[in-house]
């Protein structure tokens, strides 16, 4: 017979979700299986493949894109809003930042209907 297994809820989370829901103050995060996109690149990913690395003796989040500067405040949840140009630009000016014109903004061409 077999035996039944049950969730440990005791079970130690690992120093990455720790990190990502400490550090994430806008988003939060209930597991490292979670999807997110990169506004910057407009790539697809989960909470397990950003890098985190440390920078000046604080966590520094990296999107996991080779060449993207993505950093955790650009990532947002598939379905976001900030598909339309006018959000894109109104969100910029809210980070205090200005979008290079090469950099893609809109995020078209991703599927964030999932």
């Amino acid at each position: 017979m077999p035996v039944p297994v049950f969730f440990n809820s005791k079970a130690p989370e690992s120093p990455k979700i720790k990190l990502l829901r400490e550090h994430d103050r806008l988003r939060p995060w209930n597991s490292l299986a979670e999807e997110r996109v990169c506004v910057l690149c407009s790539q697809e990913f989960l909470g397990s493949d950003i890098r985190i690395s440390a920078r000046e003796g604080k966590p520094h989040f990296k999107c996991p894109t080779p060449r993207c500067e993505g950093t955790l405040r650009h990532f947002v949840k598939p379905g976001n809003p900030l598909l339309c140009d006018e959000v894109w630009w109104d969100w910029m000016r809210s980070m205090d930042e200005t979008p290079q014109e090469t950099k893609l903004h809109g995020m078209q061409g991703v599927d964030l209907t999932k």
